[in-house]
């Protein structure tokens, strides 16, 4: 037997209200509890329709509370760890690929050229790029976000970004702190670290885009 929907919603209901915020998360968690109660509970209909305080849905989901709290923990840190292997492991396909090396190839001239024309310029120029490059991610990722909600893989996405992102801008930044003519003293390097955050934040994208399709199939039940 399969719980009717609106047995579904509210078990999600009942995680919602705990503050267990990814939707992708609850999902697993959801259809777990579902299992359980289809297996435990003889009369589903009486289980879920009983009101008040001492119903036995709530007083079956109360005596839970703690354990899926550890649980809702545990899958969120395994996520995690999931999500950026994920990660990483598409982006090194991507790396390996022809048109990524073009992409660095013509940036690297780019660099070059402007680094001829003027340091600073270069480095200001693509650091602009890095900046614009994060910001449309982030507002992909947004939109995302509002049509499904939030979902744990999103996330994951957008911090790996965040965080290539900010290596990219701070680093040279951290170097030049140490310098007594600031701007001045810019290293030929630092646009170099910029072009590959761009890099890896473009792969990181392509990834996410190739992703989407399986994200639509997976979680279209969610989509608000």
């Amino acid at each position: 037997m399969e719980l009717a929907k609106e047995y579904i919603k509210r078990i999600d209901d009942y995680l919602i209200r705990m503050s267990f915020e990814y939707a992708d998360i609850r999902y697993e968690m959801v259809d777990h509890i579902a299992s359980e109660i289809e297996e435990n509970i003889t009369d589903i209909d009486d289980f879920f329709t009983k009101k008040g305080f001492r119903g036995e849905f709530l007083m079956y989901m109360l005596s839970q509370d703690e354990k899926l709290t550890e649980s809702y923990e545990k899958l969120v840190r395994k996520r995690s760890w999931y999500d950026l292997l994920f990660i990483l492991k598409a982006v090194s396909k991507e790396f390996l690929k022809i048109k990524t090396f073009i992409l660095i190839l013509f940036g690297i001239l780019s660099v070059l050229y402007l680094i001829q024309y003027n340091l600073k310029v270069a480095y200001f120029s693509i650091s602009v790029v890095l900046i614009i490059l994060f910001s449309y991610s982030a507002y992909i990722y947004y939109i995302e976000t509002k049509k499904f909600g939030k979902l744990k893989v999103i996330h994951s996405f957008s911090y790996v970004t965040l965080f290539v992102g900010y290596l990219g801008i701070y680093i040279p930044f951290i170097t030049l702190s140490f310098l007594t003519n600031g701007l001045e003293k810019i290293i030929i390097y630092h646009p170099f670290i910029a072009l590959a955050a761009i890099v890896f934040q473009t792969l990181i994208f392509i990834v996410f885009l190739n992703y989407k399709a399986a994200l639509y199939t997976k979680y279209k039940h969610l989509i608000l």
